[in-house]
């Protein structure tokens, strides 16, 4: 009897320090000052935090936000220094960051682009009314995997992407952002 009484109060402190952060009921402890903020990704208010909507589902592998970040009419292109090309469409773009998540061996991935204020915006006469395109010189992305060890793409000459403006369904007046194209370069 003695341990159970004792195990009681040992099993609800384990208990509390499990918890982790949270709200304490009374008036002097307004809520924990240590903890993380959940992840917010960016709105798809402008091209530019369309791309880093993309750069951060890359990294966090999450294919569902993926999904959002391409314009159904998504067409991607990476050309190699022998000039071979390849083509994707966004129901593989997605699968490939799906497939990422999915495995068990990837520790980590790492999409490194150069600071915002470096991204080359500009519009082509070739390009539909409101197409922005951004260029960002530098990109770097990295897949640490267990198995297959890091996987490293660079070297880029340039990394492109093309972005189409789109009414946002729960407000007809904002503008947002969807990549349209993405196409790689590489020296």
């Amino acid at each position: 009897m003695r341990w159970l009484l004792l195990g009681a109060p040992a099993a609800m402190l384990i208990a509390w320090a499990m918890a982790g952060c949270g709200k304490w009921p009374d008036r002097h402890h307004g809520g924990c000052d240590i903890c993380p903020q959940p992840f917010q990704y960016p709105a798809f208010d402008t091209p530019q935090h369309a791309i880093l909507n993309l750069k951060y589902a890359w990294e966090r592998r999450d294919s569902v936000r993926t999904r959002l970040v391409y314009d159904d009419a998504y067409q991607g292109t990476s050309t190699d220094s022998d000039h071979s090309t390849l083509t994707f469409t966004k129901d593989q773009e997605v699968g490939v960051v799906w497939s990422m998540g999915k495995d068990q061996n990837i520790v980590s991935i790492h999409f490194t682009t150069p600071p915002e204020t470096t991204w080359v915006r500009q519009h082509y006469a070739s390009d539909p009314d409101g197409w922005a395109a951004i260029q960002i010189p530098g990109v770097t992305v990295q897949v640490d995997d267990a198995v297959q060890g890091t996987l490293i793409a660079s070297g880029m000459a340039l990394f492109q992407f093309k972005l189409v403006p789109t009414l946002d369904s729960s407000s007809p007046t904002d503008t947002t952002w969807k990549v349209i194209r993405w196409t790689e370069v590489k020296n």
